[in-house]
Order: C-alpha cells, then sequence, then structure tokens
C-alpha cells in the first residue's frame, strides 16, 4: 500500500471504530484476528466485534478524529491519532491513541495493539 492508499483506509478503520460500523471491521479484519488493548487480548473476528460493540463508539457524538502519523513498514502500520468526542450525556472526551497493525497478504488485520489515553484537558 502507498503512503496515501495507508491513510485512506486507516482513516476508514478508525471511523468505523467510531460509529460502530461493525460490517466494515468485519470485513477488514481476518477470521483469526487478534486484538490486545491495556492487557487484554481478543482472539477471532467475533471477539474482536463483540469488544467493538461493548465499547460503544456509536453512542458517542461529534467525533474529530485526527490521525497525527502514520509510519509503515512491509506489512506493519502504526499511527498515532487524536479523537475528540462528546458522550450521550454532553461531556466532552478528549484521547490520544496508537494502533499498531501488522496486515495478513490480502490486505486483512490480521493483529492489532492499542494503547490509549483519556486526556484530561
Amino acid at each position: 500500500m502507498s503512503v496515501v492508499t495507508n491513510q485512506q483506509f486507516f482513516t476508514k478503520v478508525n471511523q468505523a471504530f467510531i460509529d460502530g460500523d461493525i460490517e466494515f471491521l468485519a470485513d477488514h479484519v481476518t477470521d483469526d484476528v487478534a486484538w490486545s488493548m491495556y492487557g487484554n487480548k481478543m482472539i477471532g473476528r467475533e471477539a474482536f466485534l463483540d469488544c467493538v460493540k461493548e465499547m460503544g463508539m456509536g453512542n458517542e457524538t461529534n467525533v474529530a478524529l485526527t490521525i497525527e502519523n502514520l509510519i509503515a513498514s512491509g506489512n506493519e502500520v502504526a499511527l498515532k491519532g487524536k479523537m475528540h468526542a462528546n458522550t450521550d450525556t454532553g461531556q466532552e472526551k478528549v484521547y490520544t491513541y496508537c494502533d499498531i497493525y501488522v496486515m495478513d497478504g490480502a490486505g486483512k488485520i490480521k493483529e492489532l495493539t492499542s494503547f490509549y489515553l483519556d486526556m484530561k484537558e
């Protein structure tokens, strides 16, 4: 993937998390996808999608997502970004995050390692 293609694809992936677009995510992960987050590890497409549903990102409004940096090498991509959102109670939340992706040969996400911080601004 070119840098532009990477940027476009991972922008769509991040937006799918925010929108709770389970169908898009299901189409772009392998059956045995592994997602590590805060010491927890989900293995398999169903566990991955269940976790996305539990996150409830589709419940937040006025979400602004910025990918600040994307680095690609071989089949690995790391991106750093920031997200501003309002919860359904009107509380503003700001997160900074880093996601590290490992892709399979067909362009699907095989592994994802996520780090994020709730910023107190």
